[in-house]
C-alpha cells in the first residue's frame, strides 16, 4: 500500500494597538446584545477579560465562555461548577476562579484548553475555601480571593495563604496596591506580610464596597459603595464625594466600576444598568435596559483595547462602543424611520415617517420627544426659511412655531422648500405633484398657487444663477425648468437623458458643490456645459471625491465640508485650512446599511453635532470626539478539523515552530479538511470579509467573501500552507494567519 502523507503548514501574525479617546454625551453608543441562545451557556456572566489576541473571555455559571468575533466556546471546569472570576496576564495565560477550586487554563499540543487546578498545592486546612471572586496580580504572584482567605500563586514555590480576619468580602489591586474588604475590620492592606487597617476609614466598616479605582492624576482612590454611593480617599482622610450622582448610585444600588480613558468611569449598578461618569461626577451617559441593555442588573465591567465596554450581565452579555463619535437618537417608545432634523429656537425637531417629534436642545439624555399634535404621518422636510419653520409632510406645508404646527397648505407631499434667488420675498415647494408658490406677508409664508405647467413628482431640485431651476427624477431623468416673470406658470422645460451626456436615465441626482450644479450618478459626476447644452464628466469634481463613486446623496455644509452616502455607506471630505478636503470614513462605519436609499438626511447644525437620519431613527456625529488609535486589525485561524475522524487537530492557540506555524501530518486518505477563522471585530463584525489560499493546491488567493470557514475534500498527495486574511469596510487587509 503506498502511504502517501499530506502537511500542513498554519502560519500567524498578531498586531497590537493602544487607544485614546473619550465618550459622548449626546445620544446613545451602538449596544450589541449577546442572549444566552447567543453563546449557549446560562445567563449570569460574572467577569470578563481579553487575550492579546483580542479575544473575548466571560467567567459563566456553566464555566468559562470564549468569543472570537465569530463562534461562542465553552469550557466548563471538571467539577462542573461555575466559573465567578477571570484573570489573563501579559503572556495571555488565563486564570481562573470557581466554587471550591481555581487554577489555569493550559493550552494542549493541538492549541485545545484544559483546566488545571491548583486545588492539589493549597495547604490541607485551606482546602474548604467556596466561591473565589476575584483574581489579578500581585508582585509577580496570581492572587485568588475567596470569602475565607487569599491565595498567591507562583509557579515553582509554595502556595502563600493569607486567612480573611473574619471574611472577605471582595478585593481590589489599585496603584499597585492589594485591598481587601474585611466585613468586620473594613478596609484592609496587604503590605506584602500582613493585613494592615487603612486608616482614616473606620466608617465604612460592615459596607459592601464593590470597587476601588484609582481616582485623578494624584494617590486618590474612589471607592464604590453598594448602598451608600461614592467615596474619595487620599490616603489618610476619606471623604463622601458630594456630586448628584452620588445619591442616584445610592439608590440603584452599585455592584461593578472600572476606569475608562482619561478621568472618566463607567458604573454598573444592580437596578438601573451603567452611569458614565467624568471626573467631576457629571452623568456622561446612563445606559440600562430603556437604552438596549438586556438586563439592568451589571454585575461586572470591562473595557477591552479599543476602549469599547463589556458588560457581564444577571442575564446576558452586552457590548456598548462607547468610544465612537457616531452615537444613536433614542426614544423609549421609537421613532420609526428618520427623514429630517432641524435645530430652532433652542428646539430639537425630528421629522420621521410617524409625525414630527419636539424636544428641548438643551435637555439631557435622550427622553423628553413629544409628538406635535396634528403632525401625525409622513414628514418629508424640515427647514428655517426667514427665520420662520417649514415642515414639508404627506398633507401638505406646516408652519411650525414652538410645538404648534399650522397647516398653511393642503396639497400633498411638500418635499422641499426653496427661497427664490432672482425672486426676493418668493419661495417655491415641490410636492408630489408638481410647484406650489409662497409669498412672505407680514413676517409669515403665505401659500400663493400651485404654478401651473409641470404635474411631475418634484422631489430634487436646485436653482441656478440664471433662475433656472432643475429637477431630478430617479427613474427619468434631468428636467430644467424656467418659469415666468409672474411666477404663475412653466414656460419651458427641458429633458436631459442619456442621449445628453448622462451615462443613465436612472438614479441620477442634481445638487449643489461649491455654488456649481453637479448630477451624481451611479458612475461618476457630471456637470452641465451650456455652450454644448448636454452634461459632461466634470474632472475637477470626481477628482475631489475620489475614490468614492455611486453616491446616492451629497450635501455642501457651510464651512464646506462635503458629506455623502454611497452604497449606503457615508462619510464626509472636511475641508481644511488649505482647501484641500480630508477624506473621513472610520467614524460612520456604525452606520452602514442604515440609509434609506434616495431619502438619506444629513443636518450638520455644527462640527459638534451633525444629525443623520436612519431607517429606524436618528444618528448624532460629533467631529470634536476622537477615535481609539488602535491599529491591530487582524485575522485568526481558530480551528481545523479534520472531517473523515470529527476529529479537531488545532484549537487556535498553538504557538508558531521555528518555520512559522504548527505543521501537521495525515494519511493520504484522511484528505477531507475543514478550517476555521475569525477577526476579533465585535462593533461591526458583520461586515468583515475574508480571503483564503492553500498554497501548494492552488496558490491564488480566492475572491473575498463573508463566510468564515472553509472545506477541502478529496487533497492530492502533498505539503500544503493553509493561510487566511480579513478586510474590514475601510478596504482595510489584515497580514495573512
Amino acid at each position: 500500500m503506498n502511504r502517501r502523507l499530506i502537511s500542513m503548514v498554519l502560519w500567524f501574525v498578531l498586531i497590537s494597538g493602544t487607544i485614546t479617546g473619550q465618550v459622548k454625551e449626546t445620544g446613545t453608543p451602538f449596544i450589541r446584545n449577546f442572549a444566552k441562545g447567543d453563546y449557549s451557556a446560562s445567563t449570569q456572566n460574572w467577569a470578563v477579560a481579553q487575550d492579546a489576541k483580542g479575544f473575548m473571555y466571560f467567567a459563566n455559571n456553566d464555566g468559562l465562555l470564549r468569543y472570537d468575533g465569530v463562534i461562542w466556546q465553552l469550557y466548563r471546569i471538571p467539577n462542573h461548577s461555575m466559573v465567578r472570576s477571570v484573570y489573563i496576564d501579559d503572556r495571555s495565560d488565563i486564570y481562573l476562579g470557581a466554587y471550591n477550586d481555581f487554577g489555569k487554563m493550559v493550552t494542549a499540543p493541538n492549541g485545545e484548553l484544559t483546566f488545571r487546578s491548583f486545588r492539589d498545592l493549597i495547604p490541607e486546612e485551606y482546602r474548604n475555601f467556596d466561591d473565589v471572586w476575584n483574581v489579578f496580580e500581585y508582585r509577580g504572584k496570581v492572587v485568588f480571593q475567596s470569602y475565607y482567605a487569599a491565595y498567591f500563586h507562583r509557579d515553582g514555590t509554595p502556595m502563600t495563604v493569607v486567612p480573611a480576619p473574619s471574611r472577605f468580602q471582595n478585593s481590589y489591586s489599585v496603584r499597585g496596591r492589594l485591598l481587601f474588604n474585611d466585613v468586620v475590620n473594613g478596609l484592609m492592606e496587604f503590605d506584602g506580610t500582613r493585613l494592615v487597617s487603612l486608616p482614616g476609614c473606620e466608617s465604612l466598616a460592615g459596607q459592601d464596597i464593590w470597587s476601588v479605582l484609582p481616582f485623578g492624576n494624584s494617590n486618590e482612590m474612589l471607592v464604590c459603595t453598594l448602598g451608600e454611593g461614592l467615596f474619595v480617599y487620599d490616603g489618610a482622610v476619606l471623604r463622601r464625594w458630594n456630586v448628584p450622582v452620588s445619591n442616584m448610585l445610592r439608590r440603584d444600588q452599585i455592584f461593578s466600576a472600572t476606569g475608562l480613558y482619561s478621568d472618566h468611569y463607567a458604573i454598573g449598578t444592580i437596578l438601573n444598568g451603567m452611569m458614565i461618569i467624568d471626573g467631576e461626577g457629571n452623568i456622561i451617559q446612563h445606559i440600562n435596559k430603556k437604552k438596549g441593555l438586556q438586563n439592568n442588573t451589571v454585575l461586572d465591567l470591562f473595557t477591552d483595547r479599543t476602549g469599547n465596554l463589556w458588560l457581564a450581565l444577571d442575564n446576558g452579555i452586552d457590548h456598548i462602543t462607547v468610544n465612537s463619535p457616531v452615537t444613536f437618537i433614542q426614544s423609549a417608545d421609537g421613532f420609526g424611520a428618520g427623514y429630517a432634523s432641524v435645530i430652532h429656537d433652542g428646539l430639537l425637531y425630528l421629522g420621521t415617517n410617524q409625525g414630527l417629534y419636539v424636544r428641548n436642545w438643551s435637555q439631557e439624555g435622550d427622553t423628553g420627544y413629544r409628538m406635535i399634535p396634528g403632525t401625525y404621518g409622513q414628514v418629508w422636510y424640515l427647514g428655517v426659511h426667514n427665520g420662520v419653520l417649514l415642515c414639508g409632510h404627506n398633507n401638505g406645508t406646516y408652519l411650525v412655531r414652538g410645538e404648534t404646527a399650522s397647516l398653511i397648505n393642503r396639497i400633498p407631499g411638500g418635499w422641499k422648500y426653496h427661497e427664490l434667488t432672482n425672486h426676493p420675498g418668493y419661495m417655491i415647494g415641490g410636492t408630489y405633484s408638481g410647484i406650489i408658490l409662497f409669498r412672505w406677508e407680514k413676517g409669515t409664508w403665505r401659500y400663493v398657487r400651485q404654478i401651473e405647467g409641470m404635474t411631475e413628482s418634484f422631489r430634487v431640485f436646485e436653482e441656478d444663477s440664471k433662475g433656472d431651476i432643475w429637477m431630478s427624477h430617479g427613474f427619468k431623468g434631468i428636467f430644467r425648468i424656467r418659469l415666468s416673470a409672474d411666477l404663475d406658470s412653466v414656460t419651458d422645460v427641458r429633458f436631459y437623458n442619456s442621449s445628453d451626456g448622462l451615462p443613465s436615465d436612472f438614479y441620477l441626482n442634481i445638487c449643489r458643490l461649491q455654488g456649481q450644479l453637479v448630477v451624481t450618478s451611479e458612475t461618476e459626476i457630471y456637470e452641465y456645459s451650456p455652450d454644448e447644452d448636454r452634461f459632461v464628466r466634470s474632472a475637477y469634481f470626481n477628482q475631489i471625491l475620489s475614490p468614492v463613486v455611486a453616491i446616492s446623496y451629497l450635501k455642501e455644509d457651510s464651512d464646506g465640508n462635503i458629506w455623502y452616502v454611497a452604497r449606503n455607506r457615508a462619510g464626509v471630505f472636511r475641508l481644511r485650512e488649505d482647501y484641500s478636503y480630508q477624506h473621513i470614513t472610520t467614524p460612520f462605519l456604525l452606520l452602514s446599511g442604515r440609509f434609506m436609499h434616495g431619502f438619506e438626511s444629513f443636518y450638520p447644525y455644527s462640527p459638534d453635532h451633525v444629525i443623520i437620519g436612519t431607517e429606524d431613527g436618528f444618528a448624532h456625529y460629533s467631529s470634536h470626539t476622537t477615535l481609539p488609535g488602535y491599529d491591530g486589525f487582524s485575522v485568526y485561524i481558530t480551528r481545523g478539523e479534520a472531517l473523515h475522524q470529527d476529529s479537531v487537530f488545532y484549537y487556535g492557540r498553538t504557538r508558531p515552530n521555528a518555520e512559522g506555524g504548527p505543521e501537521y501530518k495525515f494519511r493520504y486518505g484522511h484528505n477531507n479538511l475543514r478550517f476555521n477563522f475569525a477577526s476579533p471585530v465585535y462593533d461591526n463584525a458583520g461586515n468583515i470579509e475574508y480571503c483564503i489560499r492553500l498554497t501548494g493546491y492552488d496558490d491564488r488567493w480566492s475572491a473575498w467573501s463573508k463566510i468564515y470557514y472553509k472545506e477541502y475534500s478529496n487533497l492530492p498527495d502533498g505539503r500544503f500552507i493553509f493561510q487566511v486574511k480579513a478586510r474590514n469596510q475601510l478596504g482595510i487587509e489584515s497580514l495573512p494567519d
